[in-house]
């Protein structure tokens, strides 16, 4: 006969058992994302971005945000783990690249940064923008023991991420926030087109204020954020 103590201790594991963990993500999707960013003192930014991502073996990764309905775009040409340049296309034209020195699982939308890997803790249950159940997981980018965003993420059947908040607050200073639902996400190959980066060959260095402003935006913001809040300032 089953003593009610196994039964209590039976119950209390599967309890346990049931706390969703966070989920690993490809490294290599496509993205539609209905973004909407708030810097204190400045205008709501809105715009649907589509993001691309390709990580590789041989280390040749590449990102590309794109604004639906412009010919604005940016992508990220890593050389190396931590190396590369992003370059601006602007009415489908290379405007000017940044040099930058940044992981690319540094992005907010790249969901394998080390924060997230590492600190990513069940939140509770939540909906998406559909009314369709998710599981909410939350943690929070640190430099050191400094809280430099909070962040959540809603996840549909473990596998699918619904939408995504962050709360800008380097230093504990709140500076603004970022809410994205994601129109739809897909662990697929991009196509060619996503790195396309017109007239690269006469493409110039950005000058210092451009392309040191934008480095500031990544620090802060993380590259794929970055990108997204130029793009639709542009």
């Amino acid at each position: 006969m089953i003593g009610l103590a196994t039964v209590l201790l039976a119950a209390g594991a599967a309890v346990a058992a049931a706390v969703p963990t966070r989920p690993l993500f490809p490294g290599t999707f496509v993205a539609k994302e209905s973004t909407v960013v708030q810097q204190t003192g400045e205008p709501v930014q809105r715009g649907t971005i589509n993001s691309y991502w390709l990580q590789q073996a041989t280390g040749q990764n590449r990102t590309s945000y794109h604004t639906e309905g412009t010919e604005n775009w940016v992508v990220w040409e890593y050389t190396g783990e931590d190396t590369g340049a992003a370059y601006v296309v602007q009415e489908n034209r290379c405007q000017y690249y940044c040099t930058q020195i940044n992981l690319q699982c540094n992005a907010a939308d790249s969901l394998c940064s080390y924060d997230y890997l590492t600190g990513a803790k069940y939140a509770g249950p939540g909906v998406t923008s559909s009314g369709q159940a998710c599981d909410i997981f939350s943690w929070n980018d640190d430099l050191g023991p400094i809280i430099m965003n909070r962040q959540s993420l809603c996840v549909v059947n473990g596998t699918t991420p619904a939408w995504s908040t962050r709360d800008v607050c380097p230093f504990e200073k709140h500076i603004g926030w970022e809410n994205s639902t994601y129109l739809s996400f897909e662990a697929t190959t991009p196509p060619a087109s996503a790195w396309a980066i017109p007239d690269k060959e006469y493409c110039n260095p950005g000058n210092d204020d451009v392309c040191q402003d934008f480095t500031e935006t990544v620090r802060v913001f993380g590259p794929g954020r970055a990108s997204s809040m130029l793009l639709l300032s542009l």
